[in-house]
């Protein structure tokens, strides 16, 4: 291979004529210094080279670029800054190519042999370093190996402090030249320093202490390095180097307790110690002559230098640094002291000055038998200060000062203090800065303040700050003020009497009249609020948060707690008892409030007999539902039945009715259900409960318009959601319960079943759903607003108030609280719970690979699709791009179960039939009966001939299944008819007791985990002997496995408001749906 190097390129390449010719100038100039031809294992460029090459001035860069297999240049690089900065060819590489293309010109050879020859080149060089540090170490091994050591020095002179360095092992030799010592130490080079030490300068040789100086050195060294090399220094100056202040605290640290000869001034040299410790200084105060002060230190001759907070003090035997206090106290005695020859005096007029200002601060500094002297000579400062504070008429604070001395009080606004009064002035200055933390302003001769917000401060931080330290007199206005912590609880009072409950807030904290304000302050966070007598109400105590939960969750208005007494639906009893309780809210309850209290939380202790008519024993926990129903029965509430798929919730109803028929109650009860559920409805009235006389409604309008005229003439009225619908004019009957089986048929407020069964004039209703909430918060509400209507309030109040904040802000609070509003009217048990002796359930998930054919056709579809997709999307029209996506979606789920599905003339076989067709053999050898959903029923035009040729026998069960077949086929397959059980998911995942069945096949993912779920229990219920085994079968990395893992993340809002709920999946967000277009 051949670079395509040449001038006109490699000008083409450095893009400006000033890089092109420089570039090449310094080329000729001899600047590239090496060149490696070097093959790598990036396959699109190969080939590289790359050089190290010298500035103008010297500098050294790496240049490099890479080439393909034809000799093209793909990319350029190198590390100066020039490069780096403008992200293009610099000189270096212009040179580098120049001597590239030199290189193939005059040697005329190929890559592969500029290869050999570089790499030949590059070995030579490595053996002739290899054997040059050979010969070091074995000329180090004939040398002298012995520890060498070096001995710092300080030198003090005038206001300059520096640093020399000697050097030996036995004898030590003053380094002359500190410079050339450090460059010696990197050469490695030998010097003779005296007949007893010739060194190479190995730092190998430096014992461990030295080793940290000589790297203090160095770096000292290297940061000097551009001023020696722009002019030699002098002899004298090169022999030490002056450190800083900052400096010597580094030389401080690194030589920590150890003693170091020093020179100050025109001493002679002698050994100190370095310490980091705060200097070991006192000082003396002594009587003077005039009646003056003497002011002195201890520890005779010193020395201070410094700048900044890097002040050192040097003394007779120790090196010190001083602390920020020491500075700034003593500091600057002792600098005068030194400059005043050992001593400063005080004369008699400036002791009290001097007492009041200066020696509180060096007091901690000076001897005991000073102290003394001075306690004994003077009056030591003691100020008794006194403090006034009153509220004005403005609602702002004013406070007056006083200083008590000797018995005299002075206001240190308005009068002077005369001065030869000691005074206590960190005291004086200790209280007035309280008043200018707070932004007091000055008024003649007192301080004001107006401002709530520095009020408020000032009241719980700094009044406590004045009474800790000083006399505080405050008026009874300004007492009144003080924030109010309303420790106590809210108290209330609770009547039932009737359908209705009265509440009454008692002894609240502040006057409702300031309701609106305090409030509008509570929602903005606010610490406090000041009220209208000028006292600051606490508005984020335990008291004012329980105040607040109550009104807003009880919807209580201004109007409302200016009434005596409020009135609320007796609906909200067991919530407010759960509020009351929670906030630990003081509480005044009637007998007949305690008494519905105390039977729903003692629901397994309620006196309701059985039926005798009942014809079937209750479990357990089905005795505790129908005490459930009942107890809300008699208190005039409906609920929600929410127990798991097969725990008998028919079974619970059916018991209900029987126990009010048998009080001769003279209204009907109407049962609204699916219509593939209402003959299992009657089946179960026929078996348990014979002797009700059970309407069903079937038949042609004008049938079921004359059965309608009857009505009086049952107990129990059996309907459908469709022919109620359908009917609902006809329905003006008073009943005594209206009960819906499968109450997500109402989940969607908007829909003609929801607003049909809302119209229907019913005492007790009551909702049956083993999933009471499946798509959002909404569908709790639909139902709440057939149970009880208005206890959720209206949707625009309850999407206003709770879904927005739940769903968009994710409120975890108001969804805590929706959960305490409903919980009450929620019964929900799980099989695992009450069923402990119903078998095990084991799910499995078996995948299957697309066969060849197959997967061809599902790749080729999916990207047509998603062209189709950005195109359909690009139009804006969200609505439409839905559509058009679900049905692509639905294509692809047609594939991975059998393409023949979608493809007419499609010939070849299916993987997953073929895999399922294998399953359902294994089972029936092994004795197994099993049930097969799909979503699809022409899937079972597909697996029936399959289960023909096998000799495998099987029932269908599709939406084309009319209800009295429907039961008819689940009986004879319990009676043992049959091998598989085909079933549409839709037609047959609900209402079924298909117990014969211990395999349940799942040919197809859906969306919804809750309508999967529901088909299982179709023979995971109570009745089943054996252990039930679930297969999911999915199709590998297809749609089906992306379904699956969609099913997961669907879960969290039902497991928040319905604690054992399982369900969510049935709507899915834009983003999900393009998710699930991803390759």
């Amino acid at each position: 291979m051949k670079l395509k190097l040449s001038d006109s390129l490699i000008e083409r390449i450095a893009s400006f004529d000033s890089i092109f010719y420089n570039g090449n100038i310094l080329h000729d100039s001899g600047a590239v210094k090496t060149i490696n031809f070097l093959k790598t294992q990036n396959s699109d460029a190969p080939y590289e080279i790359c050089s190290i090459v010298h500035d103008f001035t010297g500098r050294e860069y790496h240049a490099e670029a890479d080439f393909d297999t034809k000799g093209n240049i793909q990319s350029i690089g190198c590390d100066c800054p020039a490069s780096h900065h403008y992200q293009s060819c610099c000189i270096h590489v212009v040179a580098m190519l120049f001597q590239a293309q030199y290189e193939q010109k005059s040697r005329r050879i190929s890559w592969e042999d500029a290869i050999v020859f570089y790499q030949r080149n590059t070995i030579n060089q490595l053996l002739d370093q290899y054997e040059d540090s050979l010969v070091q170490e074995v000329r180090m091994n004939l040398e002298d190996t012995s520890t060498v050591s070096l001995i710092p020095k300080l030198r003090f002179e005038g206001e300059v402090t520096k640093l020399e360095l000697s050097i030996g092992t036995k004898r030590f030799y003053v380094i002359k030249d500190l410079f050339d010592f450090i460059n010696r130490i990197d050469t490695q080079s030998e010097f003779i320093y005296g007949k007893e030490l010739t060194f190479n300068h190995d730092i190998r040789r430096f014992d461990e202490q030295s080793l940290k100086i000589l790297n203090f050195v160095k770096s000292i060294v290297k940061d000097r390095q551009f001023i020696t090399q722009q002019y030699r220094l002098p002899n004298s100056e090169r022999r030490s180097l002056l450190l800083s202040s900052m400096k010597l605290r580094e030389l401080d640290d690194l030589l920590l307790n150890t003693k170091l000869n020093c020179y100050v001034e025109k001493d002679e040299w002698k050994s100190i110690l370095m310490t980091n410790q705060r200097p070991n200084i006192q000082l003396k105060i002594e009587q003077a002559k005039n009646k003056g002060l003497l002011l002195t230190q201890t520890k005779g001759k010193m020395l201070i230098r410094g700048r900044g907070k890097d002040y050192f003090l040097l003394t007779q035997d120790s090196l010190w640094f001083m602390d920020e206090e020491f500075i700034n106290y003593i500091f600057p005695i002792l600098k005068e002291i030194i400059v005043m020859s050992g001593y400063l005096y005080i004369s008699s007029e400036q002791i009290p000055h001097f007492l009041s200002v200066i020696y509180p601060r060096i007091a901690a500094f000076v001897t005991d038998d000073s102290i003394n002297y001075l306690q004994g000579k003077y009056e030591m400062p003691q100020l008794d200060s006194k403090v006034y504070l009153d509220l004005n008429d403005d609602l702002a604070v004013e406070a007056k000062v006083e200083y008590g001395y000797n018995g005299h009080l002075y206001n240190p606004l308005t009068d002077e203090l005369p001065s030869t009064i000691v005074r206590d002035k960190v005291k004086e200055a200790q209280l007035m800065n309280v008043f200018e933390t707070y932004d007091f302003k000055i008024d003649k001769d007192k301080m004001v303040l107006n401002d709530d917000h520095q009020i408020y401060q000032f009241m719980n931080q700094g009044v406590p700050a004045l009474i800790a330290q000083h006399e505080v007199n405050a008026t009874e206005r300004f007492k009144g003020m003080s924030p109010k912590q309303v420790n106590k609880k809210v108290s209330v009072g609770v009547r039932l009497q009737s359908d209705l409950m009265t509440f009454k807030l008692e002894d609240l904290a502040f006057d409702v009249s300031e309701y609106q304000e305090v409030l509008a302050q509570y929602q903005l966070k606010k610490k406090y609020y000041r009220l209208k007598d000028g006292s600051f109400l606490e508005l984020d105590s335990e008291y004012m948060q329980s105040f607040f939960n109550l009104v807003e969750d009880l919807e209580l208005t201004e109007e409302d707690l200016q009434q005596d007494e409020i009135q609320l639906s007796k609906y909200r009893a067991l919530y407010l008892e759960r509020m009351l309780e929670k906030n630990e809210v003081k509480s005044k309850k009637n007998k007949a409030f305690r008494q519905l209290v105390n039977d729903f939380e003692q629901i397994d202790e309620m006196e309701y007999e059985l039926p005798q008519n009942l014809q079937a024993t209750l479990r357990p926990y089905q005795e505790t539902g129908y005490r459930w129903l009942r107890t809300l029965s008699d208190y005039g509430m409906g609920g929600i039945l929410a127990d798991d798929m097969g725990l008998g919730k028919t079974l619970q109803v059916i018991a209900l009715l029987c126990a009010e028929y048998e009080r001769e109650v003279d209204k009907p009860s109407l049962i609204v259900t699916p219509s593939s559920l209402v003959f299992n409805w009657q089946a179960e009235f026929e078996r348990f409960a014979p002797h009700l006389r059970v309407l069903t409604m079937t038949g042609t309008v004008s049938e079921r318009s004359k059965k309608l005229s009857t009505l009086n003439n049952y107990d129990v009225i059996l309907t459908s959601y469709d022919l109620l619908r359908r009917d609902i004019k006809e329905y003006e009957a008073a009943f005594k319960y209206v009960i819906l089986d499968e109450a997500h048929y109402i989940k969607n407020q908007a829909t003609q079943n929801a607003k049909a069964v809302k119209k229907l004039n019913g005492e007790i209703r009551f909702a049956l759903t083993g999933t009471p909430l499946e798509n959002s918060i909404a569908d709790v509400w639909s139902i709440f607003d057939f149970i009880l209507p208005g206890y959720l309030l209206s949707y625009a109040k309850f999407k206003k108030q709770y879904e927005n904040p739940i769903i968009k802000d994710k409120d975890e609070k108001l969804l805590a609280r929706v959960h305490q509003l409903v919980a009450p009217f929620i019964l929900r048990r799980l099989k695992k719970d009450v069923l402990t002796e119903l078998p095990d359930k084991v799910e499995s998930v078996v995948y299957c690979e697309l066969d060849k054919a197959q997967r061809k056709l599902y790749e080729a579809t999916l990207i047509s699709m998603n062209k189709e997709l950005q195109a359909e999307l690009g139009e804006g029209n969200e609505g439409q791009s839905r559509m058009k996506m679900l049905a692509m979606l639905t294509r692809l789920r047609q594939l991975c179960c059998h393409p023949a599905l979608y493809l007419e003339n499609y010939k070849d076989e299916s993987a997953k039939l073929n895999l399922c067709l294998e399953l359902i053999q294994e089972c029936k050898d092994s004795g197994h009966r099993m049930l097969l959903f799909s979503q699809f029923t022409s899937m079972f035009d597909l697996i029936a001939p399959k289960l023909d040729e096998l000799g495998i026998s099987y029932f269908t069960l599709t939406g084309e299944t009319k209800s009295e077949q429907r039961v008819a086929l689940a009986n004879r397959f319990n009676e043992g008819e049959a091998d598989v059980f085909l079933i549409s998911l839709k037609a047959g995942g609900t209402g079924l007791n298909l117990t014969g069945a211990d395999v349940v096949i799942h040919y197809d993912p859906w969306w919804n985990m809750s309508a999967q779920n529901q088909a299982t229990d179709r023979a995971y219920r109570m009745g089943q002997q054996n252990k039930v085994q679930v297969y999911k079968l999915i199709a590998k990395d297809t749609i089906e496995e992306k379904i699956e893992k969609l099913q997961q993340r669907k879960l969290e809002l039902s497991d928040s408001l319905v604690k054992e709920g399982e369900t969510f999946i049935t709507h899915l967000s834009m983003d999900d749906i393009q998710e699930l277009f991803e390759s």
